[in-house]
């Protein structure tokens, strides 16, 4: 909810929270921002996986894009498998998270060394 939104006044006149998510978006010049085009802040992704999972749990992005999902999931102690069709996704991502503790995989399950050279994989 936005900051302010509902004061007591507002609530004393029978204003309720709302159910949505105040969030900026990703700074044009902030460390987070990876240069893909459709990243979500990773505060929004913290607070869904968060939400729905537990550490140690698994979280799997089907659509990963530029790793935001894993980086948060990753900092909240869960595991994950991360799957993307787009060899710029993939590449982002290796920039993103490293390869420290990741296990990259083609489509047909083969280890790669180098992901951004394959049109699909699996983290």
């Amino acid at each position: 909810m936005a900051p302010g939104l509902v004061t007591a006044e507002k609530a004393e006149r029978g204003k309720v929270p709302t159910d949505v998510w105040w969030h900026t978006i990703v700074p044009t010049n902030g460390k987070e921002k990876t240069g893909y085009p459709s990243q979500k802040p990773e505060g929004v992704l913290r607070r869904v996986v968060q939400a729905s999972s537990s550490p140690g749990s698994w979280v799997l992005d089907f659509f990963a894009g530029s790793g935001t999902t894993g980086a948060a999931a990753r900092q909240l102690g869960r595991r994950t498998v991360l799957v993307d069709n787009s060899s710029e996704a993939l590449a982002v991502m290796q920039r993103r998270l490293g390869t420290s503790g990741i296990t990259y995989l083609d489509v047909q399950g083969e280890h790669l060394t180098c992901p951004e050279d394959v049109p699909a994989a699996l983290f």
